[in-house]
């Protein structure tokens, strides 16, 4: 192929494009996270075409989700750990919940810049319970600041309908048929009104001069869903209104048949000094079925404008100059000159603004049907990947591709890249995993509170210190290492987690918590103490070396496989019970001392100079006996007090040679016999057969000849007396 020099700039050109698109998608799938103490969020996109003439600025979006099982399971109980932000994770956006319950949500979110496309991120699950946020006045007046003046959801089922925003115009008197009610409600909750004498949701004037009069001829926007029956009372059902009983003064929104040509529910929005020039006879509102219905007022004009708009669309159009005056009297919800609405009204609010069109259809879409306009939540995100793009520092937030550190809940892969991860302090994540690349601890604790995963020869350097590695979940090290140094790996998740050491061992190894079971997928090498404070270890076949102290307060399924302790140092046994398949003694150099009483199908020792210390008084029942010493290296079994029996109960077959035993009763079972260099040391022994009564030693040598010589000497002495 011949590359011309148009060509090249082609390729040039389409070589830039690509990478543009590589930056553009990764910076879709790697939006910053707000904040490591959220352990999970997903991401809610507004759909296409459901915003008109975008963007609109801190616009109020309603959220409404459906039986998340997500939300249900990791979201506080009242959902007050819920937040929103935009997608780059560096706006929390203030937002204001008006029903959360198992995973279905109602909230009303404050979007700094919302369009077509645009990405909201919902965060859950707070590392620390009692969080408020959405749940409190303070974050429901931050939704609601761009020129509203009230905003009644009419969500509450009894006492006050409260105002959502910071004026706090709230109600002092609900008469309604039913308030609240969910049933037939638009949005959460809706009050009925039977065009009945008397009723209304009354909020008092706030005093003289407040921003409730709409006084003067300032921009004004009035917004409600209306479900009407009939054109209510006198057939001029009132939506709301403050004013008299004339046009004189306040304003109101309602429908009016008798002065609207006689044609049944038309809407009439009004301002004082302007009547006839708004009402427009059709298209009305229709009946038995949810209406959006929105006036707004323009003074940028000569003279006003006045719009009025259904489900979206501006229906009418009217020109004329108009001026509310101030008046004391209060806004009443659902009346109007003593003519009550029949039907329901819900989502109540005025501004001192005047909307634009593409605000108006934006809003109807998203509450006409909240789920087609931002679709269902997006898939759960919790993962973190280590990039170390700035320096092995695991706590610098620029290491990570959500450019935060991962906290408790998060799930954290690293990969094999230039720099590998060093721990500044304790860190805790929910699941990790290890590619290729090696950790280091630095002496710092680790906290796993799931599965923990080693693959493609990968590390987890814990030599440094003493550091403590808590998994809750499985241990999975089969493609890399562990190194443990001189730490502790504690096992406390319940449930039933496996154990995968590959070619590892552990030093310190725990396992504690009453409701786990974890169960060995190949040999367990401990280089010192392994405890089962509560909980199931099952062994499944495999065997078990342990350089230190065993201790089980909990339970121990040996299987088929053998434990064997093969220290150097003294080491101690609690065996709680245990049944063990075979134990084994290999440590030649320190005493091996069982604190209380076991079973063994085996138990074995083929360890020249192995000492065993037996609890005094316990029972020991065993199978098979094999103790096999050397001629000078005798295994040696002794009471933790001299003098005092420990018992041995044997049932099945037997080998030994060179032991010495002393303090031993095996009366329980069959006759221990030893066929080779067996001795008791104090012949203190019972049901042991072939025992040789131990050789004296020098000193014991010397303490004889002493006594027989000085018995000698007294008889001599006797002797001589008598001659005498």
């Amino acid at each position: 192929m011949i590359i011309t020099k148009k060509s090249r700039l082609s390729l040039i050109l389409v070589s830039f494009l690509f990478a543009i698109g590589v930056i553009m998608v990764a910076g879709e799938a790697f939006a910053d996270w707000y904040d490591s103490d959220w352990n999970y969020r997903k991401p809610i996109t507004v759909q296409a075409g459901q915003v008109s003439s975008g963007p609109h600025l801190n616009f109020p979006v309603l959220i409404s989700i459906s039986s998340d099982a997500d939300l249900a399971a990791k979201a506080q109980a009242d959902g007050g750990d819920i937040i929103f932000t935009n997608q780059a994770g560096t706006i929390k956006f203030a937002h204001e919940t008006t029903g959360y319950s198992s995973g279905t949500l109602l909230a009303w979110v404050n979007v700094n810049s919302i369009n077509n496309g645009t990405i909201i991120y919902m965060y859950y699950g707070h590392v620390t319970p009692g969080q408020t946020f959405g749940i409190t006045e303070a974050e429901a007046d931050a939704v609601w600041t761009n020129n509203y003046i009230i905003v009644h959801h009419l969500d509450e089922t009894s006492d006050q309908h409260i105002d959502s925003t910071s004026n706090d115009y709230n109600s002092t008197s609900v008469v309604v048929a039913s308030q609240g009610q969910t049933a037939t409600a638009k949005i959460g909750g809706a009050d009925e009104f039977s065009a009945t004498d008397g009723q209304a949701v009354s909020i008092p004037d706030p005093g003289a001069s407040s921003a409730l009069d709409l006084a003067g001829n300032g921009n004004v926007t009035y917004s409600v869903w209306i479900y009407p029956r009939t054109e209510g009372q006198c057939n001029q059902g009132g939506i709301f209104s403050k004013g008299s009983a004339g046009f004189s003064i306040g304003y109101r929104f309602g429908l009016d048949r008798i002065n609207c040509g006689g044609v049944s529910h038309t809407l009439v929005p009004t301002r004082a000094g302007n009547w006839s020039g708004i009402c427009n006879p059709t298209p009305q509102a229709t009946p038995n079925a949810w209406n959006y219905v929105v006036y707004t007022f323009d003074n940028s004009t000569s003279p006003d404008s006045h719009y009025l708009y259904k489900n979206g669309p501006q229906i009418t159009t009217a020109s004329g100059d108009s001026s509310a005056s101030d008046t004391l009297l209060p806004l009443n919800i659902g009346v109007w000159q003593n003519c009550e609405f029949d039907g329901f009204i819900d989502e109540v609010r005025i501004s001192n603004t005047n909307r634009s069109a593409g605000w108006i259809q934006t809003e109807y879409n998203n509450q006409f049907n909240p789920g087609i306009f931002h679709g269902a939540p997006g898939s759960e995100e919790n993962t973190f990947t280590w990039d170390g793009s700035a320096s092995s520092d695991w706590g610098n937030p620029a290491n990570w591709d959500m450019n935060a550190v991962p906290g408790a809940g998060h799930t954290v892969i690293i990969p094999d890249v230039a720099n590998a991860p060093v721990l500044d302090t304790a860190r805790t994540a929910a699941v990790l995993t290890i590619n290729g690349e090696s950790v280091d601890l630095n002496g710092n604790s680790l906290t796993i509170s799931g599965d923990l995963t080693m693959s493609s020869s990968g590390i987890l350097d814990a030599s440094t210190g003493t550091p403590i590695v808590t998994v809750g979940g499985s241990w999975d090290f089969s493609g890399g290492t562990f190194m443990p140094g001189g730490g502790t790996v504690r096992f406390n998740g319940t449930g039933a987690h496996s154990i995968t050491s590959g070619s590892s061992s552990f030093y310190n190894l725990v396992f504690d918590n009453v409701g786990g079971t974890w169960t060995l997928q190949d040999a367990l090498d401990v280089d010192n103490d392994l405890t089962i404070t509560s909980g199931t270890l099952v062994a499944n076949g495999n065997n078990i070396n342990v350089g230190g102290n065993w201790t089980n307060n909990g339970t121990f399924i040996a299987g088929t496989g053998a434990v064997t302790l093969d220290g150097t140092g003294t080491q101690a046994v609690w065996s709680g019970g245990s049944l063990f398949n075979t134990l084994e003694v290999t440590n030649s150099t320190s005493d091996v001392t069982f604190l209380d009483g076991f079973t063994a199908v085996n138990f074995t020792s083929n360890t020249p100079s192995a000492a065993m210390r037996f609890n005094a008084g316990s029972t020991y029942t065993v199978t098979n006996l094999t103790l096999n010493g050397a001629e000078g290296s005798r295994i040696t079994l002794r009471s933790t007090s001299p003098g005092t029996w420990w018992f041995l109960n044997v049932s099945g077959t037997q080998s030994l040679s060179y032991v010495d035993v002393s303090d031993s009763d095996a009366s329980g079972g069959n006759p221990i016999i030893c066929t080779t260099g067996c001795i008791g040391l104090n012949e203190n022994n019972d049901n042991w057969v072939g025992l040789l009564v131990a050789i004296p030693t020098m000193t014991q040598w010397g303490m004889i000849l002493f006594m027989v010589l000085a018995g000698l000497g007294a008889v001599y002495y006797l002797r001589r007396r008598r001659v005498l």
